[in-house]
């Protein structure tokens, strides 16, 4: 494998574009976006599963990793190929799941972690290039789901906030396209496109192109379709246009054709040239995300539970007397987690939150404890209850406040914080 790798001027014949016949399309979930019968006539996709683009080769030594292995197979067994090309469909999930907490567990950044993910993809590209002699196209990851969609799913949890997601979209869009660029003057016939700074102005992601949070709907697949349509243009490609038959109803066409041109507002460019405004690009800072949360309880006793401390008032949420009360503290995503920080209740009744235990997880069914009070009434001298992690810690969505016995539950106040990399111009947490 590693032989042909390396003979970049020795390049197999390419399919000349008017012989187009079939597109081969591999990857995640979105692959199958490109499953629609109006798309193309003649198309097989190849849904692999939550794939990601980071198992598809090991950059040190080329060797294939799992999902590269099963691209291979799959293309190797339909020998000989004739008039076909690939589109790869790779990379979202890496950026919701992962790319914040590599970066976070690595001690690099965002920008590096999805650096790494566009070498993952380009190199692998260029590897089947070299291997079948099939022009390839890589459908760029699409904006990251937004933190509106209530769509988590505790075994690929969404991992920081949408902003800093859509950061980390917008860098291996760019870096797959300059890449792919690089490769054409070489004679590789590698393209990326993608719609990401349209389906994400200023990093945070337009849900009505979205059904389900993680997948286009029609009209955004129509942007998609555009973009290819513009890509094939200006590559000369356009016999290979034609092999597509994507149709929409006129009004959605229209929308499409609106939303891609940008009416009404400048369209914004890929680069991302205000990054450094937003954007930490050394390491994460301990953030107080206590305003950003949700909380609910398993009783209330009192009118509008909160976890800042209340004026007039020794405690900032009450249940009533339950068979094992509890506050859930809802994170919306999943947080690399720094500290918690638990006070009493200020003025009285403190014995009440002595067997207090402290859970945290991304499944309320299946929470970790990391603290357990066992050492009786805490609290009196206004001293708080503190719960550090450390950094290689699996990040969190769910935070659990519990009694261990039948009691009356309230705290004084609670602070929780988070470590990221997105900050406002001014400094301010904006998540």
């Amino acid at each position: 494998m590693s032989e042909w790798f390396d003979k970049q001027h020795k390049l197999p014949p390419t399919r000349k574009a008017g012989r187009f016949k079939k597109l081969l399309i591999f990857g995640d979930s979105h692959s199958t976006t490109w499953r629609t019968r109006h798309f193309a006539p003649n198309k097989e996709v190849f849904h692999l599963g939550a794939a990601l683009a980071f198992n598809l080769i090991n950059i040190e030594n080329n060797e294939q990793l799992k999902w590269g292995k099963e691209v291979f197979s799959i293309l190797e067994k339909n020998q000989p190929l004739k008039d076909c090309a690939v589109m790869l469909c790779f990379g979202e999930i890496d950026i919701r799941t992962q790319v914040i907490k590599r970066a976070i567990r690595n001690h690099t950044n965002i920008e590096h972690e999805a650096n790494k993910i566009a070498k993952k993809l380009i190199t692998f590209a260029k590897m089947l290039y070299e291997k079948f002699g099939l022009i390839i196209f890589i459908w760029e990851p699409v904006a990251t789901m937004s933190s509106g969609f209530n769509n988590f799913h505790a075994s690929y949890p969404t991992v920081g906030s949408e902003q800093e997601r859509n950061y980390a979209t917008r860098i291996v869009s760019t870096e797959l396209r300059k890449k792919s660029n690089e490769l054409l003057k070489l004679g590789f016939q590698i393209y990326s496109f993608g719609i990401c700074e349209k389906l994400a102005p200023n990093y945070l992601t337009d849900r009505s192109f979205y059904e389900d949070g993680v997948h286009l709907t029609p009209i955004g697949l129509g942007l998609g379709v555009l973009s290819f349509k513009k890509l094939c243009k200006s590559h000369n490609l356009s016999k290979f246009n034609k092999f597509l038959s994507f149709r929409l109803a006129i009004k959605t066409r229209l929308k499409c054709f609106l939303d891609y041109i940008g009416k009404d507002k400048k369209p914004q460019a890929l680069e991302h040239t205000i990054t450094k405004d937003y954007f930490l690009n050394d390491r994460p800072k301990k953030i107080n995300y206590t305003d950003k949360v949700k909380i609910s309880l398993s009783s209330s006793f009192d009118d509008f539970p909160q976890l800042k401390a209340k004026e007039n008032s020794g405690y900032c949420f009450h249940t009533n007397c339950d068979d094992l009360a509890f506050a859930v503290i809802d994170l919306v995503n999943a947080h690399s987690l720094n500290l918690i920080e638990i006070w009493n209740r200020f003025d009285s009744k403190y014995e009440r939150a002595k067997k207090l235990q402290v859970l945290v997880g991304n499944d309320l069914n299946k929470m970790n404890i990391v603290f357990d009070c066992n050492n009786g009434v805490w609290g009196l001298n206004s001293a708080p209850i503190r719960v550090d992690f450390q950094i290689e810690f699996e990040p969190c969505r769910f935070i659990l406040l519990r009694l261990k016995e039948k009691n009356y539950f309230h705290l004084g106040e609670v602070k929780i914080f988070i470590n990221s990399f997105f900050l406002q111009p001014s400094g301010s947490l904006f998540l």
